[in-house]
């Protein structure tokens, strides 16, 4: 059976296919990540965003591959504009040394593709708070590259508040 790194979804295991991507054995998961990044290179996307969950006890951030050069300058330059938090993957002498740079995510920015992680929250157990703070982050991913037309959401706390407020007052 294929050993790999995944979620569990409706009994179904779901690969981590960024971290399967190219592949090294004939397993479904790295049949499904290779063809993923067929179909990726074929449509030419202006930016992928690879949605993941993470710790119980995580908030939204995104995490930038190191492919180097103008192509990382210009993740770095899109993570800010988005307001998300970012790091990027390990430092880059130390990326390669952690096969990293063969991840789905990494080839894509070398064949010129923008390709980044979002880690959404919690894999179990999101809280209101985490999936609004989820939900701005994506939006604000949005508005960063022109794909949604409105203002960045800033304040994310007031933002919580007003919905909470909402939410309370559509109850009573």
């Amino acid at each position: 059976g294929d050993r790999y790194q995944g979620e569990f979804l409706n009994g179904n295991v779901v690969p981590n296919l960024n971290r399967e991507f190219p592949g090294n054995d004939n397993s479904y998961s790295a049949k499904t990540a290779k063809h993923v990044f067929d179909q990726i290179l074929e449509l030419k996307p202006d930016l992928v965003l690879d949605l993941h969950s993470y710790a119980h006890n995580s908030v939204i951030h995104t995490i930038i591959d190191r492919p180097g050069g103008e192509m990382e300058q210009n993740l770095i330059q899109l993570c800010q504009n988005s307001s998300v938090p970012f790091y990027l993957e390990y430092e880059a002498e130390s990326f390669a040394t952690q096969a990293l740079d063969k991840s789905l995510s990494n080839q894509l920015c070398l064949h010129k593709i923008p390709s980044l992680t979002i880690e959404l929250g919690p894999s179990k157990g999101f809280s209101l708070r985490q999936s609004e703070l989820a939900k701005i982050g994506l939006i604000n991913f949005l508005v960063a590259t022109g794909n949604l037309e409105q203002k960045l959401e800033q304040n994310t706390t007031q933002n919580l508040a007003k919905n909470k407020e909402k939410a309370e007052s559509n109850i009573a």
